[in-house]
């Protein structure tokens, strides 16, 4: 039940962010770099740019505002508000993803863009994979140290995922080599990358529940 409450003081919190303007410059950034591109997923990619963001809001806030020594007056639980914010961070991913899907596909029709279908079953796992990992990467680093104090330790993870976009121009045969296997290896693959997906959620829950436990306000 405190987790609830933990989600809902939280999205309270950060209502004041969700705004109206946001909400146009997403869709104005979504149509710019989809045309951009010519690639109707960008949308989504766009769309879970925000997610990242928004989710880094409740840690922001709570720390400007002083709102998580007042869950310890309160008697909420570390762990309670923990499992809270991972909560709202997949809550914000999802409907971010929703969203940014529907908006692919409006903006495939404006552009009449075929084989919109099999572009996003492929790229909508992927970019959910990649944005939820980075999120588990960063809530440790924020539930340690703070929002101010960790946002530039919790920037490590874009380097590598700025690193991992310039694989391919560096390694193209690798990068030819490695979707090969996975065409040739579907199931393997998925199995591997979703195993891969539940233990670093859980590696990075356990981490964060036990550091946010410790930390004095």
């Amino acid at each position: 039940m405190n987790t609830i409450k933990v989600f809902k003081l939280d999205l309270l919190s950060i209502k004041p962010y969700l705004t109206l303007k946001n909400l146009v410059i997403f869709i104005g950034l979504s149509v710019i770099y989809t045309a951009l591109s010519k690639n109707p997923a960008t949308a989504i990619a766009v769309s879970q740019m925000f997610a990242l963001l928004f989710s880094s809001y409740p840690f922001m806030v709570g720390e400007g505002a002083g709102i998580d020594p007042l869950y310890r007056i309160f008697v909420i639980e570390p762990g309670d508000v923990v499992k809270g914010r991972y909560l709202i961070a997949g809550a914000f991913v999802v409907i971010s993803l929703i969203f940014g899907t529907v908006l692919s596909l409006i903006i495939s029709q404006i552009y009449s863009i075929k084989g919109i279908l099999d572009m996003l079953l492929l790229n909508v796992p992927i970019i959910f994979l990649v944005i939820t990992i980075i999120i588990f990467l960063e809530y440790p680093i924020y539930f340690k140290y703070g929002y101010m104090k960790g946002r530039t330790l919790a920037g490590v993870p874009f380097m590598f995922l700025g690193i991992a976009f310039m694989v391919p121009n560096f390694f193209p045969e690798f990068v030819k080599m490695i979707l090969k296997f996975f065409v040739m290896n579907k199931g393997i693959c998925i199995i591997s990358l979703v195993l891969i997906w539940i233990i670093t959620l859980c590696i990075s829950y356990t981490h964060s529940n036990k550091v946010y436990s410790e930390r004095d306000f």
